[in-house]
């Protein structure tokens, strides 16, 4: 039972990667990277803001 199983799965994950990521796939992925970016861009600016903030 476990070779079927592992014979379907492997089917299925050469048909995904013959087929490429959906739309939607790249949306999450866009969205997720975006997240990221800014809270990046948060963190920066608060360190600086806080450094800032000493040196005043």
């Amino acid at each position: 039972m476990s070779a079927e199983l592992r014979d379907r799965y492997e089917h299925a994950t050469r048909q995904r990667s013959e087929r490429g990521a959906t739309t939607l796939e790249y949306v999450v992925i866009a969205a997720a990277v975006f997240v990221a970016a800014t809270l990046l861009v948060g963190v920066i600016i608060g360190v600086i803001n806080r450094e800032q903030a000493k040196i005043e």
